[in-house]
């Protein structure tokens, strides 16, 4: 009967910390709508642009310009911001160039406090391993 105890004290807790990886694995790998995916030319790149549905006082979304190697499901967050109707989309220029794009931006920069910005920006990369992202503002 010890023995018993023993094992469900150390079963239980092995079971919940599983549990909370899981549920946090599923959060990381599979939340989000994507909006757009494109594969790089050489084909070792993937760049997805996701949007998270929040619900806060204020009713925007986060909207997110992901990139990933086609062999690693993690990805890395290289544009975010809150989406005030921004139209934001991606383009491959070469297999190490990525073009981002945003239409009814407003300004475009980090943290930007002014309240004309559609798309309020909360970060911003230039390099992710070998790729180059430049943005163009329409």
């Amino acid at each position: 009967m010890k023995r018993v105890s023993i094992r469900l004290a150390l079963v239980i807790p092995l079971a919940v910390a599983l549990a909370f990886v899981a549920y946090g694995l599923h959060g990381r790998l599979f939340e989000g709508d994507i909006r757009q995916y494109q594969v790089s030319p050489d084909g070792k790149n993937i760049v997805e642009v996701r949007e998270y549905h929040q619900s806060s006082a204020t009713s925007t979304d986060l909207i997110t310009v992901e990139l990933r190697t086609r062999a690693n499901p993690f990805r890395r967050t290289v544009l975010g911001g809150s989406d005030y109707g921004a139209d934001l989309s991606v383009r491959w220029i070469d297999s190490r160039n990525l073009l981002i794009r945003c239409t009814k931006c407003g300004s475009f920069n980090v943290r930007d406090d002014t309240y004309g910005s559609i798309l309020y920006i909360l970060e911003k990369e230039t390099k992710w391993h070998d790729v180059s992202i430049h943005y163009s503002i329409e």
